[in-house]
Order: C-alpha cells, then structure tokens, then sequence
C-alpha cells in the first residue's frame, strides 16, 4: 500500500514539474511499478494518472507564474535553431552514446574482477 502511494505521488510531482500527466503515470510505471513484487494494479495506475490530472489542472489554475502555462518553467527561443546546428547535435548523441556502451564495458570488467577477487578471498580486486 506504501509503495502504491509513493507510485501516486511521485505521478502527481512529475506531472506538475513538466506538465505532463501521462509522462508522469508512465515514469511511475517504469520507475516505481518494476520494483514491486506483484507489479502495479490498474487501480493504482488510475490513480496515478487521476493525481497526475488533477496536480497538473491545479497548477494551472493556480497562476503560479501569471503566465497562464501548465509548467513552472519554459523556454522561449527567440530564434528558431539552422538546419545546419542537427549535426553537432547528433555526432553528440553519438559521442554520448559511445561512451555511454564504454562505461557500461568497464562497469561489466569491474565487476568481473570483483567476483574474482572474492572467490579467491582477497579484499580488493585491483
């Protein structure tokens, strides 16, 4: 039951942060829901997506900023992007990308060393 509250609240936050109600179930179901034993009930995920709603509808309402927008923070561009600033970007996803699969390389040879190192009885495994 704990679990299926903190599932809602953390619906509702992430919701009024981006203005997103279904990204909010949807992170509570990715995020929340896999480490539950027997997964979340649909029960659960309608009230996820209800406070999700009603968080968003609320902030909305609320003014906060008196910009009549559904998020408290936004940017505005005052130019839109060239065509030409695409491929600095996508060689960055590929950067990140590479070194994203590097780490997760290392991370796996790491943890080999360690197993290693603990069925042989030593203390580190450098």
């Amino acid at each position: 039951a704990e679990a299926e509250l903190i599932c809602v609240g953390a619906a509702a936050g992430v919701s009024a942060a981006f203005g997103a109600p279904l990204a909010g179930v949807l992170f509570a179901v990715e995020e929340l829901g896999t480490t539950m034993p027997t997964g979340l009930r649909y029960s659960t995920m309608l009230c996820a997506f209800s406070s999700a709603v009603v968080a968003a509808l609320a902030l909305k309402w609320l003014d906060l900023t008196r910009t009549q927008r559904l998020t408290l923070f936004e940017i505005d561009y005052k130019q839109a992007w060239a065509p030409w600033e695409a491929l600095p970007f996508c060689l960055l996803g590929v950067i990140g990308g590479i070194a994203g699969a590097a780490f997760i390389i290392a991370n796996e040879a790491v943890h080999r060393r360690r197993l290693a190192a603990e069925a042989d009885g030593r203390l580190t495994w450098w």
